[in-house]
């Protein structure tokens, strides 16, 4: 298990699906812990780039969409109203939605 520790939520994922069966709950407990631990980096950073979007998993993904949408650069918004999963992309668009729509009314959401 420490092995994945230094590794991204994307390639423990990639791992998962490259074994084709499903991972142990030891094994998806550390994915948590490790997307958590990724996804609170981010927090902490001035703003998100494409680059670090390509180091998190789908669930690490949305949650940045859904947690830390003003963070986000251009790009890396783009990015996640783009991105391969529907749950991302969902997200992103509520958070756009709701960031354009705060700008715009004054805090309510039309």
């Amino acid at each position: 298990m420490e092995a994945m520790v230094c590794r991204t939520p994307a390639e423990i994922e990639n791992d998962f699906k490259a074994r084709g069966r499903r991972p142990s709950a030891v094994e998806v407990e550390c994915l948590y812990a490790v997307r958590d631990e990724w996804v609170g980096r981010l927090a902490t950073q001035g703003a998100i780039e494409v680059d670090d979007l390509e180091k998190l998993d789908r669930l690490g993904r949305f949650r940045v969409a859904d947690e830390l949408w003003g963070k986000c650069s251009a790009a890396a918004q783009s990015r996640l109203l783009d991105d391969p999963h529907h749950f991302v992309r969902s997200v992103a668009f509520l958070s756009d939605f709701a960031s354009n729509s705060l700008g715009n009314r004054g805090g309510v959401i039309a």
